[in-house]
This record gives C-alpha cells, sequence and structure tokens, in this order.
C-alpha cells in the first residue's frame, strides 16, 4: 500500500503541474479547440516517455507480463535466434579455477587467506592471446579489485592483447584504458525484488562494455547527442529490457560439445598452436558461467556475462531503435485517451452494464482505471513484439484515470467561467 501511496502521490503532482501549464495555454482558447489540448498533452507524455524508458530502473507491476511476452515471443517468432554461429564466440569458465593467497589488513598486517582467480591461469590464457592477437576481442568479466604479487605480470601481457576489456577497477597493475564502465546488474534492477529488468548503455556520460563491444566488433556508433541518445545517428533508447539470445547453459549440448571450456581443466593442457587457432577470428568471454556470478532475471538465473552479452547484441540488432511507426502508436493512443477523457466519453461499452455504478466516485473510477489499463495492454503487447519496449501498463493506467478526474472538473469550472462571461 505504501509504494502505490507514494506513485499516487506522485502522479497526482505531475498531473497538477501539466494541467497548470495545459490551463494557461487555454485561456487563450476558445472551448471548441479541445483537440489542440489533446495534441499537446500527447506531445508532452512524447517527452515524458522517452525520459522515462531511458531510466535503467522500474517497477515491479507487470513482471509476469514480461515473462508471459518472452514465451510469446519464442514460441511464435524468431526473435530469439542469434543470426551468427554460435561458434563465433568462446566462452571460457573460470568458476573452478581458484586459488587461496594471504591477506593482509588496513596496516598491511597478515589477516590470513582469501580466494582469488588463479592469475597464473589467466597469464598464461593471456600469453597465448597475444602471441599473434588472431582473435576479434576478449572480455575478462573478472574483478580485479583485490591485487596480488603476480597482477604485475598479468597486466604487462593484458597491455599486448589486442582489443582487451574488463570491468572498471582500482587495481594498480592495470592499465586504466582497458577498463571499461559496466551497469552493475545488481544495480539495475526492478525496484521491489532485486529481479535485473533494464540495462543502460551509457553510464554517467561513459560508455559501457556492450557499447564498446558494438563499436570494436560492428563499427557502429552509439552516443548522447544533447538530451537524446543515437544509435548509428538514429533516434534510440538509452537503457532497453534485453531480449535474452542466450539464456543460461550448461557445459555440454545434446551433441556432448562444449558450450563453454573450464579454463584449467580444458584449455590450458592444449598445445598453444592448437589454442591460438581456437581463438581465432573470435569473441573470447572470460567469466564464472557455472558458480557464483548469477542473477536473478525474469527468465531465470542468468550469468552476468550473458546479461552483459545480450546487452550487446540488442545494440547490434537495434532493438533499443525508435521509429516513427512507435512515435505514431504511441502519439495516436495519447491524442485518442486525452481527447476521449476531455471529452468525458466512455472508451468501452459494455452492454447491460449498471448506470449506478457509473454514477458512483470510487465504481466510475475503477471503472475508469480499468479501461485504460486494458487499453495499455493492448498498447504494450504491440510495442513488446514489435519495438521491443515494454512500458508499466499500472502507472500508466493511473495516471490517465486521475488525468481524466482532474480534466473533467476543472473543464466544467474553466466552461461555467466562459459562459457567465458570455
Amino acid at each position: 500500500m505504501r509504494f502505490f501511496t507514494l506513485i499516487s502521490s506522485k502522479i497526482k503532482n505531475v498531473v497538477a503541474f501539466i494541467f497548470r501549464i495545459l490551463l494557461e495555454i487555454l485561456k487563450f482558447l476558445n472551448r471548441k479547440r479541445w483537440g489542440l489540448i489533446a495534441i499537446l498533452h500527447a506531445l508532452i507524455l512524447l517527452v515524458v516517455t522517452y525520459v522515462w524508458l531511458n531510466q535503467p530502473f522500474d517497477y515491479d507491476a507487470g513482471e509476469e507480463h514480461l515473462t508471459l511476452f518472452t514465451f510469446a515471443e519464442e514460441y511464435f517468432q524468431d526473435s530469439y535466434k542469434y543470426d551468427e554461429n554460435f561458434d563465433s564466440i568462446v566462452f571460457i569458465n573460470i568458476a573452478y579455477d581458484k586459488v587461496l593467497v594471504p591477506k593482509n589488513d588496513d596496516l598491511g598486517l597478515p589477516a590470513g587467506e582469501q580466494i582469488l582467480t588463479d592469475r597464473r591461469k589467466l597469464t598464461k590464457l593471456l600469453s597465448v592471446l597475444s602471441q599473434n592477437n588472431l582473435h576479434k576481442l576478449v572480455f575478462f568479466d573478472i574483478d580485479f579489485d583485490e591485487e596480488y604479487a603476480e597482477d604485475s605480470i598479468m597486466g604487462e601481457i593484458m597491455g599486448r592483447t589486442k582489443n582487451f576489456y574488463l570491468p572498471m577497477t582500482t587495481n594498480k597493475y592495470i592499465e586504466k584504458e582497458q577498463s571499461v564502465i559496466m551497469a552493475a546488474v545488481n544495480g539495475n534492477s526492478t525496484v521491489l525484488s532485486g529481479t535485473f529488468l533494464k540495462y543502460p548503455y551509457i553510464i554517467n556520460q561513459q560508455k559501457s562494455i556492450p557499447v564498446k563491444f558494438f563499436e570494436l566488433i560492428d563499427g557502429g556508433r552509439f552516443e548522447k547527442k544533447g538530451p537524446v541518445y543515437c544509435r548509428n545517428g538514429q533516434l534510440a533508447f538509452r537503457s532497453i529490457v534485453p531480449t535474452f539470445y542466450f539464456k543460461k547453459f550448461s557445459k555440454y549440448n545434446e551433441n556432448m560439445e562444449n558450450n563453454y571450456y573450464d579454463l584449467g581443466a580444458d584449455l590450458l593442457w592444449m598445445n598453444p598452436e592448437d589454442l591460438e587457432q581456437k581463438f581465432k577470428d573470435k569473441i573470447v568471454l572470460v567469466g564464472d558461467f557455472a558458480e557464483y556470478d548469477q542473477h536473478d532475471t525474469f527468465v531465470g538465473k542468468m550469468p552476468g556475462t550473458l546479461i552483459l552479452l545480450n546487452a550487446y547484441i540488442n545494440l547490434k540488432y537495434g532493438n533499443n531503435h525508435i521509429s516513427f511507426w512507435m512515435i505514431l502508436i504511441f502519439f495516436v493512443t495519447y491524442f485518442l485517451l486525452t481527447n476521449s477523457l476531455i471529452e468525458d466519453r466512455s472508451l468501452i461499452k459494455i452492454k447491460g452494464f449498471r448506470q449506478w455504478m457509473l454514477k458512483h466516485r470510487i465504481t466510475a473510477f475503477f471503472v475508469r482505471l480499468l479501461s485504460i489499463g486494458f487499453v495499455f495492454l493492448l498498447l504494450t503487447v504491440i510495442s513488446m513484439i514489435f519495438f521491443k519496449v515494454y512500458l508499466n501498463v499500472l502507472i500508466l493506467a493511473i495516471y490517465f484515470t486521475l488525468f481524466g478526474s482532474v480534466a473533467k472538473s476543472i473543464i466544467a469550472k474553466f466552461k461555467k467561467q466562459i459562459e457567465e462571461k458570455v
């Protein structure tokens, strides 16, 4: 209840602010020009929607709808098929390549031991990759903030590795040019449940790892231009509810072939020349695909590295692109709803519906809320399937319902003032 009270309060403030703007304009219009108000309101809502959808978070209401739409897309469309060969990516798992190393306290005194990813194994892998740099791109989804003596050797080899990236780190042995900001999955989740929902491509004016992938692999561009974001020069969203082309997978596929390789057990025993050929022209992703780096999403548990990969593929396919048709459909919906609420016309007429329900304020409010919610549910289905854009039905329905209630009373008073002057 506290959540809904907070949302209702914020929506009421927004409605009041918008109406103050509209009423100032309304003074210059006669009573037959309500359509201009509806157009202006629809345009304002388009801007508000763009700003809202650019945010890297959303509210829980509707998470079940996302799961339903994902199911519908997966079974009735081919949108979940990755166009390129699965073999274009090499997944390397480091979940079982750990070592115990000494840990000191803040004064530099021995405090015990800690678990770190084995630097020697990572250094050996980097030595193979950097030998002739035959790969396309390398990404280490590993936390290097805990420094270790062997990091200096590893950091030096990282500097020789072509197109090498890892998350932002404070490790003094690693070149800062190679570390890229990575949106924390837990920090970009739905507000209430902690489930990952949206991924932002630009964080604090800095490009994220999926954007770096897009620029290096595809030669694309994603940037902020003034108040808007652009993908290859076209209007786009900064944040996206990603389509999951890659979901969590087991180590072996149905043909008993490797989906991913364990670094020490499967790769490092190989001849360096053979290993180098394995990485030729490939995207090499190194992370925890099996144990600890697991995040809740609306399609189940997902390794953090796969979330980043899916965010990149969505950017590659232009799923965050804003098309003319999407703008048109949103505008027409906002305009028609606004116009019907201003003129106090019913959105959905139900035969045999008892008039007493519409005469009472509370029942009339909920009837209007349900009818508006149904309209936005249809709009959300269309936008999810065709434009990969998710709208929060509850917030939109509450806003328009309150808008209609406020509009009815304000317009009635305004008309009365005009009639008295006439």
